[in-house]
């Protein structure tokens, strides 16, 4: 009887291995490569990231920012979100003009990177000399629902002034 049994049950297993259906074959859909498109929509961003400091304008940099936004200052807390960005950049934005250098930059998917070093020159005050604070950043972008990219994450670090 248990070897009836033990027969049996092979015979079930068996049964059901030969008549499960093939497995399916692997579909693979391929997303248009963008990577060009992407890069140029990442360089404009860049640069009307870098620009909006001449604008005088914080408004103008707020819009470049998606909802979901976070800044990683030095020395400061975590900011979330445009409206305590706004907030921390109403009390620290220095009017001016900012040069950046990139120096690696990839999109991958619906993210894409930037980091770089920058040169802010804030419009001097009456009786203030000219100066350029130096740094270094990365930006972290995302492409949004309608295809535009949005500023995600940002950190910056101030540093000394480039060696000559």
């Amino acid at each position: 009887m248990k070897l009836l049994s033990g027969a049996m049950l092979t015979f079930v297993v068996l049964a059901f291995v030969a008549c499960a259906p093939p497995p399916a074959e692997e579909v693979v859909v391929e997303e248009p490569d963008t990577t060009e498109a992407d890069l140029a929509a990442v360089q404009a961003l860049v640069e009307a990231w870098s620009t909006s400091f001449d604008l005088q304008n914080p408004e103008s940099y707020l819009d470049l920012l998606s909802e979901d936004a976070k800044f990683l200052p030095q020395g400061a807390p975590i900011l979330e979100g445009k409206e305590a960005i706004g907030a921390w950049i109403a009390e620290h934005f220095l009017d001016g003009t900012m040069t950046v250098s990139s120096e690696e930059r990839e999109v991958m998917g619906a993210f894409a990177y930037d980091l770089g070093t920058f040169g802010l020159s804030p419009i001097p005050q009456e009786g203030e000399q000219p100066r350029t604070i130096y740094g270094k950043y990365v930006l972290i972008m995302r492409r949004q629902a309608d295809g535009s990219w949005k500023l995600a994450r940002y950190i910056w670090n101030f540093t000394p002034p480039p060696e000559e």
